[in-house]
């Protein structure tokens, strides 16, 4: 009986001490880790969620964690959560959330089911990994591309950029007004603006340059709005990759 009583003892330590490892694990990954009940009460945070947000345990537990979430994404965020928790997918979603000091920081929420062996979903884990830094670089590029295209804008010749296949990838203000076609218009098909004869003429001296990668030119006819067509010196110049 003693025997026993020792073996279960042992035991016992032997769980605690797996459950204070992984406790330890959970609170020192640099990630905000959570878990919430399947109707999607949050039942648990980690160390690093409850310090970043500067909320206890309790403040944070059913639907209080929603007080760290920035007001303009609070809705958003909340039904995309509980559209999951009806479909039962996993999913993700950006979001801003404040710090202990009132500053709010762009996070990726990521939510996964765990299931049980019918099939049913008996907990949420989820993970919250700060993206501030992406976020700020891409409204950079964002500005940058804006005032790129308004630079491209006040150019009064036709500039349109192709992908490496031929696609229609860009074209600027000159080119909408001279057209009178609608980017969606111009996206189906650019090259019906050009003169049929000289797309004929120029198909195969056209594939030969843009295979050989490098700025080649020559003389076209590009249709106006009125359906005159003008004769145009179209350039190409390749971007190349490393």
């Amino acid at each position: 009986m003693r025997s026993g009583q020792g073996i279960s003892a042992e035991r016992v330590r032997a769980v605690k001490t797996g459950e204070d490892q992984l406790r330890a694990i959970i609170d020192t990954i640099p990630v905000l880790a959570w878990s919430a009940h399947p109707e999607g009460l949050a039942e648990f945070f980690n160390r690093r969620w409850l310090d970043y947000a500067g909320l206890s345990v309790e403040e944070a537990r059913g639907w209080g964690w929603t007080a760290a979430v920035h007001p303009d994404d609070l809705k958003r965020l909340t039904d995309y959560w509980r559209s999951i928790l009806a479909s039962g997918e996993p999913g993700e979603i950006e979001a801003r959330l404040r710090r202990f000091d009132g500053e709010y920081r762009w996070f990726l929420f990521r939510a996964e089911p765990l299931r049980d062996d019918l099939g049913n979903i008996i907990r949420w884990y989820g993970t919250n990994i700060d993206i501030e830094e992406r976020k700020q670089a891409e409204a950079l590029l964002a500005a940058e591309k804006r005032t790129l295209e308004m630079i491209l804008d006040a150019i009064p010749q036709l500039i349109i950029a192709i992908g490496a296949e031929g696609s229609f990838l860009y074209a600027n203000q000159a080119v909408w007004e001279y057209t009178g076609l609608t980017k969606e218009e111009l996206s189906e098909n650019h090259r019906d603006v050009f003169h049929p004869e000289d797309t004929e003429r120029l198909r195969d001296e056209r594939e030969a340059a843009i295979s050989r990668r490098v700025p080649f030119a020559y003389e076209r006819r590009v249709r106006r709005r009125d359906g005159q067509y003008r004769w145009f010196l179209a350039q190409y110049k390749p971007l190349l990759d490393e």
